[in-house]
């Protein structure tokens, strides 16, 4: 079963869950009085808890056992080009679930303008996806999933963390080179473009602001593989990673 994320657990122990939760346990999993659920606070901290009542609208639950949770301590936000139809949503999905915290959607120069909701449902059903993920595949947070920006915004933001920008060009960096040489950051921006690319007066722009060009070296992928693939890859590459002896760490065990 799915995690489910709790605002506040009472002095005395216990919590309740409402809303769009309450109906998916009830109606869709249909828990009852006594089963057990896995629940997540604000912190990020893991618990099981015990149903002990079910009422028309909240679920009762005593907190029975705190459990530490393998953690990704590389902070990645993923800025990726919006795509045609129902790749953005599997974009959201699946690059919350490699471990993505923050999505912001681009509109770069190739972005082929996307027909249909407002704004505003737009982002509500986008945050949905990924919260929806982040229950799934056990997260930590739920990843926030921003409103859409500017390419020329979104390349002048990010200063404090190292930035990548994903390119077709085989001349520029290999990304295991640059991910290899690069001092270890803990949080790291990567930036995919649309369908067609990015063209070259935008990756000229990112690289004048300090983003690192990079290529995958292997391979020639859509943007909605390069989007999960590349944060994967940057997570595997960096994540738990003991700087005293260079083993990788989870929880405090090799």
């Amino acid at each position: 079963m799915p995690q489910f994320f709790i605002n506040t657990i009472s002095e005395d122990g216990t919590c309740t869950i409402e809303g769009d939760d309450y109906y998916h346990l009830v109606k869709v999993r249909r828990v009852k009085k006594g089963d057990f659920v896995s629940l997540r606070d604000s912190e990020g901290s893991l618990y099981k808890g015990h149903i002990t009542d079910i009422t028309e609208t909240k679920i009762l639950v005593d907190i029975v056992r705190i459990r530490d949770n393998n953690k990704n301590n590389i902070d990645v936000t993923l800025c990726i080009s919006i795509l045609k139809g129902k790749k953005f949503d599997l974009v959201l999905q699946k690059a919350v679930e490699v471990g993505v915290r923050r999505i912001v959607p681009v509109v770069s120069e190739r972005t082929i303008p996307v027909i249909g909701d407002s704004e505003e449902k737009k982002i509500d059903r986008w945050q949905k996806i990924a919260s929806e993920a982040s229950k799934q595949s056990m997260r930590e947070f739920p990843p926030v999933v921003e409103a859409p920006v500017s390419f020329h915004e979104t390349v002048s933001l990010f200063r404090d963390s190292h930035r990548i920008i994903a390119h077709t060009d085989v001349n520029c960096m290999d990304l295991k080179v640059c991910l290899r040489n690069a001092e270890k950051e803990k949080s790291i921006a990567v930036l995919v473009g649309p369908e067609g690319g990015f063209s070259d007066k935008e990756v000229r722009e990112a690289v004048n602001e300090g983003w690192h060009a990079c290529n995958f070296g292997f391979t020639a992928m859509r943007s909605e593989t390069a989007a999960i693939v590349l944060p994967a890859l940057i997570i595997y590459e960096w994540s738990g990673i003991d700087e005293n002896n260079g083993k990788q760490q989870r929880d405090g065990f090799l």
